[in-house]
């Protein structure tokens, strides 16, 4: 998908038709104003499956669509991420004898943490097996791990037991170089070309922090302590608004459990009119208060008027029968009070 494409909310519609859903209808309702917009180029979308791993989904998806937009085409692997978090995560496990349990959740940032330390590989080198069950595999690694604590046989043994397991489990690693274009890299190498050191800026918007200062998001998803610069709510979606329209996604966090996100109308996600207005103060409230937990992540790819409300669109990781062909939009309201943090090329906030 390397043409940018305009489409209208009918189109997103007619297309939805082809992949029938229980989240969403194909009609729109009648009478409806929808301006035409156009949308960010990305790489087909993918299914997380039976995995918690929709922030390395959602990050690697904003690097895609990052580069396509520099002209560049990429696809990357969430199974060779997946494999590396794993290893880490059980010889974690070892040397607190279990007392550390595995877990594959966490925020965007972390994949680029896992990036820098490990590297990366195209999706064509190491794919993701459509059968694979990342909540039995991680069980599986948490038995190896219990057995090699018992017989205390250190962690090259551990290394190579778990690495058998991933090879049976998630197919063999790709050889120590990759190929791309013609060019032959390590992962680290391609790693440097894919993201490049410093190229993201994290950002999120709560008031128990002071603004332009940069703290840890107390998540319990963020494993690795990211740090994520405050801004103002208003200043975030002016960055987010200003990203989208200059072609740059945005990979956005935040919470999924609300009513208008569970049944959409039509494919459009509302707050509910008690929430409204949304402010600074509010979405504060429903953070402290618990009501704002960190779900889910997507990526932004556009922006659609409906009756001229903005919408922002996302493109998940559920695969392509989900929503509108595996997209849904997200009111500007919806985006106000429930976002967590959203991830943005440093280039776009210039």
């Amino acid at each position: 998908m390397k043409n940018k494409i305009i489409i209208t909310i009918l189109t997103l519609c007619i297309c939805s038709c082809q992949y029938k859903s229980s989240h969403t209808s194909c009609n729109t309702p009648q009478g409806s104003v929808v301006q035409e917009t156009k949308l960010i180029s990305t790489t087909p979308v993918k299914n997380q499956g039976k995995s918690p791993l929709c922030w390395a989904y959602a990050m690697l998806a904003t690097m895609e669509s990052e580069h396509i937009m520099k002209g560049d085409s990429v696809n990357l692997s969430v199974a060779y991420i997946a494999r590396m978090m794993l290893q880490e995560k059980a010889v974690e496990y070892y040397f607190s004898k279990g007392t550390k349990p595995i877990s594959m959740r966490g925020m965007a940032p972390m994949l680029i943490h896992y990036i820098n330390k490990y590297g990366i590989v195209p999706y064509d080198s190491y794919e993701d097996k459509k059968d694979i069950d990342m909540r039995v595999l991680r069980r599986k690694v948490e038995f190896l791990c219990r057995n090699a604590i018992a017989q205390q046989i250190g962690i090259e043994k551990l290394k190579s037991r778990l690495n058998r397991l991933f090879d049976d489990e998630m197919g063999y690693m790709p050889a120590k170089t990759v190929y791309m274009l013609g060019a032959e890299y390590t992962p680290e190498e391609f790693a440097n070309s894919v993201c490049f050191p410093g190229e993201y800026e994290m950002l999120t918007s709560f008031t128990h922090h002071p603004f332009g200062e940069r703290f840890a998001l107390e998540t319990p998803d963020n494993q690795t302590q990211e740090v994520f610069l405050n801004v103002p709510i208003d200043q975030l979606m002016q960055y987010i608004r200003n990203a989208i329209s200059h072609g740059h996604p945005v990979c956005w966090e935040g919470d999924i459990s609300e009513e208008g996100f569970r049944h959409p109308r039509h494919g459009f996600v509302d707050v509910m009119p008690s929430q409204l207005p949304t402010t600074q103060a509010s979405r504060q409230r429903e953070f402290e208060s618990l009501r704002t937990t960190d779900d889910h992540v997507m990526e932004i790819i556009g922006m659609i008027s409906k009756n001229h409300r903005n919408y922002y669109v996302c493109r998940n990781s559920w695969g392509n029968h989900w929503g509108k062909a595996g997209h849904i939009c997200l009111s500007e309201d919806y985006l106000r009070l429930k976002t967590i943090a959203a991830v943005i090329s440093k280039e776009a906030l210039r």
